[in-house]
């Protein structure tokens, strides 16, 4: 990673390191000690909350048998991804913005951006595999399909599937992670002026922010139509003597 492109300065020696590691600090226009301190209760606040709601739909799911049905799988995987996002980056945010730096070195940031990625990729997934499964429940594309746990089970492993092979690749050279923001959080290089990295920016807004909010709303389009649908055509049938009645 490129620490100018980025806006950070990598130093290895000296008053910036903290306990041999690497410390990334902002090259410029860094924010106040009072920013940091206020990012890093809010991110404290939020990183809590998403871990005791989220872990409790978590455990609530293992432990009693009647919520793990096929059509709550999605919410159990969204749950679960929303608490990898806040063990792999809320709990460090939280941290690195109380220091204000990044403190973990290369390696800990590309595995924060990584992470993240994954997680919140997949996140967006399941919501995404949750409106395609009320959408094939209720308007019944499929006829009388019948939702079984078989169906859940591959929906969620399209899902994570999808979401790692999308955050592989800067890994690998496609793309990279590095520090964004303020400089205390690692995400995929949104300034990555290269070819390379544009592409992967592109095809990554395109593929996993774009396509699932299509479906999204596409699915929750179609769900309330038919719901609408469903509730005129009683008021039809009531209304059908009277008219039948008055021409009479």
């Amino acid at each position: 990673m490129d620490a100018n492109n980025s806006g950070i300065i990598i130093s290895s020696s000296g008053g910036g390191n903290r306990s041999g590691g690497v410390l990334l600090e902002p090259a410029s226009a860094t924010p106040s000690r009072a920013v940091f301190v206020s990012l890093s209760v809010i991110m404290g606040v939020t990183t809590f909350a998403s871990l005791l709601l989220n872990g409790l739909v978590v455990v609530a799911s293992v432990r009693y048998k009647e919520l793990r049905q096929p059509l709550n799988s999605a919410l159990l995987s969204l749950a679960a991804a929303d608490l990898g996002m806040a063990l792999a980056g809320g709990l460090p945010n939280t941290i690195t913005n109380a220091v204000g730096g990044l403190v973990m070195g290369r390696g800990g940031c590309v595995t924060e951006g990584f992470l993240m990625s994954l997680f919140g990729i997949a996140a967006l997934d399941s919501v995404c595999v949750l409106s395609v499964e009320r959408y094939v429940v209720v308007c019944r594309p499929l006829g009388g399909l019948h939702f079984t746990p078989r169906h859940a089970a591959l929906g969620l492993a399209v899902a994570w599937l999808w979401a790692l092979a999308w955050t592989v690749p800067p890994l690998l050279g496609w793309g990279r992670y590095g520090p964004e923001g303020v400089g205390t959080s690692c995400a995929p290089d949104w300034a990555d002026e290269s070819v390379s990295g544009r592409a992967y920016i592109l095809s990554f807004l395109v593929f996993c922010f774009t396509l699932q909010l299509l479906i999204i709303v596409f699915c929750y389009g179609r769900l309330m139509l038919t719901l609408h649908q469903v509730r005129a055509s009683p008021a039809q049938e009531l209304r059908t003597p009277g008219q039948t009645a008055r021409l009479e």
